[in-house]
């Protein structure tokens, strides 16, 4: 007959051996001492070798305990890695998740999605480092990430054959500057021209916060927590702002400012869509659309 070691068993042992003492294990896992020490026993029974020190009213830990908990505790990682993969894996059929290194491309993927998917429900997020969303994505904490060619991470494409890479989007920063600005009738800008003036900026801009607080360390960003906020401040203040081919494309502002390009390299990207080979046939229909050109 087989012996299957339930995995209470497995918990209470290691409750012994983090709080050393019968009683003080028991009162932290709520069971009486006795039950504590009869399924102790029954542990002992089920492998067929010692595992304690028995002494008055005291038991502990022997060689053969210390071994037995260290695999209990790998047993025990493993019933938890398994139950949140399977929920991951439950989650992730009704669940496209996105990860952007910048918010202008969700502009322009995010509604794409949602009429390509209309039964799935759509959860993105805006980061900053490159580097972890390609490893999110890898670990499948993300369906879909997009990332700048330029930034960190890319390369990570050019050495992992498991991931596909699409581009999906160009976006070029903008100044917006009230019409008084002495700038404002200028073909072009640089950082550097507007490096020392205060900003008015949206919190969540990922990549693009690195770069303006490093070309202008000089300037000061004042943070708005969202579009509607920034748009009302904007319109109502003499203040410098940005915004991008992508925002001016999908906002259509109208709010007296004059948009001027800035000529740095580092103000144009290339964006990829970008997901984990396997997946690709999931996610086809996203990446078709862009090849077709449906996205700009």
């Amino acid at each position: 007959m087989s012996r299957h070691i339930e995995l209470n068993l497995l918990e209470q042992l290691l409750a012994l051996e983090e709080y050393g003492t019968l009683s003080s294990a028991a009162k932290h896992i709520h069971l009486t001492q006795p039950t504590l020490s009869r399924s102790m026993a029954r542990l002992e029974e089920l492998i067929g070798v010692s595992l304690f020190h028995h002494e008055k009213n005291r038991i502990t830990l022997n060689e053969n305990g210390k071994v037995a908990a260290l695999y209990a505790k790998e047993v025990l990682q493993s019933e938890k890695d398994m139950i949140e993969r399977v929920r991951a894996f439950e989650h992730s059929r009704h669940t496209i998740s996105i990860g952007f290194i910048g918010p202008g491309p969700s502009f322009e993927i995010l509604p794409d999605l949602s009429a390509l998917y209309p039964d799935m429900t759509i959860v993105s997020r805006i980061a900053d480092d490159g580097e972890a969303l390609i490893e999110d994505l890898i670990n499948d904490h993300y369906s879909l990430i997009v990332l700048n060619k330029k930034g960190k991470g890319f390369d990570r494409l050019a050495s992992d054959d498991n991931l596909y890479a699409q581009k999906c989007s160009f976006e070029r920063l903008y100044a917006s500057l009230p019409k008084e600005h002495p700038l404002s009738s200028a073909r072009e800008v640089s950082f550097s021209m507007l490096d020392g003036q205060t900003f008015l900026m949206v919190a969540k801009v990922g990549f693009w916060a690195d770069i303006v607080k490093e070309k202008m360390p000089d300037s000061k960003f004042l943070l708005q927590n969202d579009i509607d906020s920034l748009d009302e401040l904007v319109r109502s203040s003499s203040l410098l702002s940005f915004a991008s081919n992508i925002t001016m494309r999908t906002f259509h502002t109208e709010d007296g400012r004059i948009r001027v390009p800035f000529s740095d390299p580092e103000a144009a990207h290339e964006f990829y869509l970008i997901c984990k080979q396997e997946n690709y046939p999931r996610f086809e229909k996203i990446f078709q659309s862009i090849i077709a050109g449906s996205l700009p």
